[in-house]
């Protein structure tokens, strides 16, 4: 990448062309030109856009994760999960490279919000801007290929197979399709290609090998938010004589997470090669299930000051080794 930005491309080029690894990712490759004519060839310069971008997605999964769950302390619980996600998200800030990772993300986050804000008022402009951040999201990594699947049933427990949300996803699909044909008029990978780092054509346990890999690295925060939330609350029902239910809304949150977790995952799993950027993304959906079960954990809590306590503990020991992976 900073080879190519040596040689002072155009911005004409950069939106017309693969960039050096063959991807038709015009969008970061843009974004990266802009930080080389302002900064210069800078890597902290580099490394401060991305820790932008992210400062961006963070914001986006909350507003995103409160219109999905409607209470803000389950948004809350949904995004530090997904901020202290152990691994992925101090390679997505430190990796230069890692730029249409963020940048597929953010707009990924805003088409959805997009969608949503569109499926409950109606105003045709919002759907405008929804295939807008898809068209974004695909132009930055093609990992966001999938999406207008997912907001077929995004949000949850609403009817999803309405005539007007069918015609939306198509619209998207059509978006998709133009940009494909784009893709391939530049000359760039496509998913027929023979390249091995870019092949749909894997064998079957392959795609089954990295997603018994990918998902168990997805775990780690949502599960340690729970358990720190659920240990003391546990204790004071248990105390109280209480009975702890979950919301009936559970089944749909957890169908909602699945499918996040598939569309975002599903584009990666025939890369032979792993990585842990790979489910930045994903994650999201399985911290959004975990914010909503530990939202309805809290409120059986009788004392506030017990858990603030094990929240503490839960940013500064998954906080803690985010910033000793970054350092180290």
């Amino acid at each position: 990448h900073f080879e190519r930005l040596a040689q002072q491309p155009s911005f004409v080029s950069v939106l017309t062309s693969p960039d050096p690894f063959r991807f038709y990712r015009p969008v970061p490759q843009a974004a990266l030109l802009l930080d080389a004519l302002v900064f210069g060839m800078n890597p902290v310069a580099f490394r401060l856009m991305n820790l932008l971008v992210h400062v961006g997605v963070i914001c986006a999964a909350f507003f995103l994760a409160r219109m999905l769950l409607g209470r803000p302390q389950a948004a809350f619980f949904a995004t530090l999960a997904f901020v202290l996600t152990p691994k992925a998200h101090p390679i997505a800030v430190l990796w230069i490279s890692a730029r249409p990772e963020l940048l597929m993300a953010l707009f990924s986050l805003l088409a959805c919000i997009c969608w949503i804000a569109w499926d409950r008022d109606g105003r045709w402009w919002l759907l405008g801007a929804a295939c807008a951040c898809y068209a974004l999201a695909l132009l930055s990594k093609e990992t966001a290929a999938l999406l207008p699947l997912l907001l077929l049933v995004t949000p949850p427990g609403r009817q999803s197979l309405t005539v007007r949300r069918v015609f939306a996803a198509l619209l998207m699909v059509a978006t998709a399709t133009v940009l494909l044909t784009l893709r391939a008029y530049f000359g760039a990978l496509m998913p027929t290609s023979a390249d091995r780092h870019y092949n749909l054509a894997t064998p079957v346990l392959s795609w089954l090998y990295n997603a018994a890999n990918y998902l168990p690295r997805a775990l780690p925060s949502p599960i340690a938010l729970l358990v720190i939330i659920g240990c003391p609350v546990a204790v004071q029902v248990r105390r109280h004589g209480q009975r702890f239910r979950l919301p009936r809304k559970v089944l749909a949150v957890t169908a909602f997470a699945g499918a996040w977790f598939a569309t975002f995952i599903l584009p990666a799993l025939p890369i032979p090669m792993r990585s842990e950027l790979y489910i930045y993304l994903p994650g999201f959906g399985i911290c959004v299930l975990a914010g909503f079960v530990a939202d309805a954990i809290a409120t059986n809590a009788k004392t506030r000051f017990v858990l603030g306590i094990a929240l503490s503990a839960y940013i500064v020991v998954l906080g803690g080794y985010q910033v000793a992976r970054s350092v180290g």
